[in-house]
């Protein structure tokens, strides 16, 4: 199994997944999430996942959330920092698609970038906007964990 980063939907997803055990999609990501990890001791985020999670979290104002998550959760990824690389091609990822007018925002966009950059499989539940990098001819591999 090639090493992956997972997007915010799918970080989302695992999160949502203990309460939805019932659903197909559910059962699906959970299966993945722990069929990878026998391979690979932590699930891979990028900074922009842990952006668009605190970002969710301020707009909830649920107090005490941001630490928590800081604290309690972000420990137990590994987290993918962007460096000029990564910068450059999601600036180019996301420009080429803005003149295709297929644009997917400039953080999935860095998202793919930090997929491409480091050759990780994207795991993603967006199955509208990511594929569009790949036919606009980027490099990125892409998995869904909702299916079986």
């Amino acid at each position: 199994m090639r090493k992956a980063l997972l997007d915010t939907s799918t970080y989302l997803d695992l999160r949502r997944a203990g309460k939805s055990r019932r659903q197909l999609w559910a059962q699906n990501t959970l299966r993945h999430a722990i069929a990878y990890r026998d391979e690979y001791p932590k699930l891979t985020i990028s900074a922009y996942t842990v952006f668009e999670a605190l970002e969710g979290i301020y707009r909830d104002a649920i107090p005490g959330a941001d630490e928590e998550f800081i604290t309690k959760v972000l420990p137990g990824f590994e987290i993918v920092y962007p460096d000029q690389k990564v910068l450059a091609l999601g600036a180019k990822i996301n420009a080429t698609l803005a003149v295709g007018r297929q644009s997917i925002g400039i953080v999935d966009a860095l998202i793919a970038a930090t997929a491409i950059h480091h050759d990780l499989t994207l795991v993603m539940a967006n199955t509208r906007h990511f594929p569009r990098v790949i036919a606009a001819g980027f490099p990125l591999t892409l998995t869904n964990w909702r299916e079986a």
